[in-house]
């Protein structure tokens, strides 16, 4: 049994790492585009595909769904009364409150993080672009 959740479980994860570091030696990997790319493409897909082959009974997933919609209106609540306030006030956008509800089906921070900053002005970069290239060496 041990030898078995090595071989199916411990093996393939460190086969993976080993792969993204031999790549990242040879083609100098973009971590922003990889990080955004398993974010918003390859986990969502996963979490579909997962929840297509789940066998799950009508009860469950009744209670799944009543909790994630309860979840995401308590969560808009808290962010609605925090940032109706005072100075916050000022930092909420005109999409805040449809944003908030949103963030809970996706992930969280993303969506938070655009609906409850500060008015955007000029968009701010980063000081110095990155100095790896990004393509595999020939």
């Amino acid at each position: 049994m041990f030898v078995q959740i090595i071989v199916t479980v411990v093996f393939p994860i460190f086969a993976l790492i080993g792969v993204g570091a031999l790549l990242n030696r040879a083609c100098r990997l973009d971590l922003t585009t990889l990080t955004s790319l398993n974010f918003y493409v390859f986990v969502p897909a996963l979490v579909f595909v997962k929840m297509l082959d789940a066998d799950l009974a009508a009860g469950p997933l009744v209670t799944i769904g009543l909790f994630s919609a309860v979840h995401a209106l308590l969560l808009l609540a808290v962010a609605w009364a925090v940032f109706s306030r005072g100075a916050l006030a000022r930092m909420r956008t005109a999409a805040g409150p449809a944003s908030g509800s949103v963030a809970t089906w996706s992930g969280g921070a993303p969506c938070y993080e655009r609906a409850l900053a500060p008015v955007p002005g000029p968009r701010r970069t980063s000081a110095a672009p990155s100095a790896r290239p990004h393509a595999c060496r020939s």
